[in-house]
């Protein structure tokens, strides 16, 4: 049955398989995706552990390269968690794969560790609003105003906001 990502990925940390899941998720997206049409990106998270691999930004540049598909196509994805555990090298990681052209995004933003300072010292394109606070945006002003202040923090900071977990029409008409 289903298995969920905070279930299954300590666990493959833990056995020092996450990489190996990571690099074959990249390489065979990638192969895919290269003959599609259109101008989108594909978006991969990183586990805590990887973020603090100096070696990981030209290891993706690399896979990627060798599949043909375009690098400034590619999203990393981190959790606001994933940022405590060495600031500085998640910093230095993040910071080579904007210089790669890689764009980053935030997920689940709102849930972990939130900071202002994080968002204006790290290079984040995106922010994701975690969809605990889409879901029933339509009918619980507490939600409705956290999401508008995450939203206009985003707008203020010129990083790209996008909402997780839009289900009804509702929620998409109060979010827009």
């Amino acid at each position: 049955g289903p298995l969920s990502p905070a279930d299954f990925i300590p666990v493959l940390e833990e056995n020092g398989l996450i990489d190996i899941l990571f690099d074959e998720i990249l390489t065979t997206a990638c192969i895919h995706a290269v003959a599609w049409p259109g101008p989108f990106t594909l978006a991969f998270n990183i586990s805590p552990r990887q973020l603090t691999c100096p070696k990981l930004p030209l290891h993706v540049s690399a896979i990627v390269a060798s599949t043909g598909f375009p690098l400034e196509r590619v999203e990393i994805e981190v959790t606001e968690s994933s940022l405590i555990t060495d600031v500085e090298q998640a910093y230095r990681t993040l910071k080579e794969f904007h210089r790669l052209g890689v764009k980053i995004a935030i997920d689940d933003f709102g849930t972990g560790y939130s900071s202002l300072a994080r968002l204006e010292a790290f290079p984040f394109d995106k922010l994701k609003i975690d969809a605990r606070f889409v879901q029933s945006i339509d009918t619980e002003s507490g939600r409705r105003r956290i999401a508008t202040a995450i939203i206009g923090l985003g707008q203020s900071l010129g990083i790209t906001v996008v909402a997780e977990g839009v289900e009804t029409v509702e929620e998409q008409r109060v979010l827009r």
